[in-house]
């Protein structure tokens, strides 16, 4: 009985093992997969922080042209308002005012506010 027994636990001696052997080359899977996971969540990290800032450049830029195009749209409504001014001084200059020419009010007479 004592020969079975040892062989009894000889066979539980290989059995737990194998079945530690098993648990490690799991256990080194899951470093490896977590490795793995690590240096695919950096890599996609610094491409994210590569796009934010090249996305601010571009935003900086758009802002930039877009004061740039503000400040030649009000350039060129200034010049037109010049251009229109200088070409109405012609019909306007050495005009005095006729007396007919202020505008029109109404003939009835102001009343005084009433007070409660």
């Amino acid at each position: 009985m004592a020969r079975g027994a040892a062989e009894s636990a000889r066979a539980s001696a290989e059995s737990a093992r194998r079945a530690a052997e098993e648990a490690r080359r799991g256990a080194d899977e899951m470093r490896r997969t977590l490795d793995e996971a690590r240096r695919i969540s950096e890599m996609l990290r610094r491409k994210a922080e590569e796009s934010r800032i090249a996305a601010e450049r571009i935003r900086r830029s758009d802002a930039d042209h877009f004061q740039d195009e503000i400040r030649e749209g009000i350039r060129e409504q200034s010049e037109i308002a010049n251009e229109m001014r200088a070409s109405a001084e012609p019909f306007t200059a050495g005009r005095a005012a006729a007396p007919g020419d202020e505008t029109p009010r109404s003939k009835r007479p102001i009343r005084p506010k009433r007070r409660s």
